[in-house]
């Protein structure tokens, strides 16, 4: 009788520390995946250095055009403006 309360009361603890054991575990598991989460969640919104210098690149190459284009327009009117014996 008293072997059968043993093995009783054994398997009680037994099974609330499995519980708490799949608990923390469980816990640490999910504060993993927020963090991981949260890891990818921040370095999509920074560039990585190729976007940078495409981006670089894309501006140069407009301030090039810009100053292209009003090289152009100053040599198609140069007719128009006086020379330097004048």
């Amino acid at each position: 009788m008293y072997e059968n309360l043993f093995v009783f009361i054994f398997f009680q603890e037994y099974n609330k520390y499995i519980m708490k054991k799949k608990i923390i575990i469980g816990g640490v598991i999910i504060i993993i995946v927020i963090l991981v989460l949260f890891n990818i969640v921040g370095n999509q919104n920074k560039d990585s250095a190729d976007v940078i210098m495409f981006k670089n690149t894309i501006n140069i190459s407009r301030s090039y055009v810009a100053l292209r284009v009003k090289t152009d327009k100053i040599l198609r009117g140069a007719k128009n403006y006086k020379n330097y014996d004048s």
